[in-house]
């Protein structure tokens, strides 16, 4: 039986994101939080949107945004900036 004394509470209650391929994850406060061991929500897919914005005038060469509604900036946060993988800067999962 587990009790609120032996549970350890690690944030407030939000609604955690697992990341997916989302590629804004590693800036990402619901992605890098701290996790609850028991009861933690989670969105159940990553809940970015992905756009592409073309130019006629550059022979309709496009670029590519993502956003979330749900995007919360990890950057002014201590623990959680974007952790790096390898030597080269890039972040999770990218090679």
């Amino acid at each position: 039986m587990v009790t609120q004394q032996n549970k350890t509470k690690h944030m407030s209650d939000i609604s955690a994101c697992n990341g997916g391929s989302c590629p804004l994850r590693l800036h990402c406060h619901r992605y890098t939080c701290p996790k609850e061991e028991l009861g933690q929500s989670y969105f159940k897919d990553p809940p970015y949107e992905m756009s592409m914005i073309t130019s006629e005038i550059f022979n309709s060469v496009g670029v590519m945004t993502f956003t979330c509604p749900f995007f919360w900036n990890n950057q002014e946060l201590k623990d959680e900036r974007p952790k790096f993988e390898n030597n080269r800067g890039l972040g999770e999962g990218i090679s």
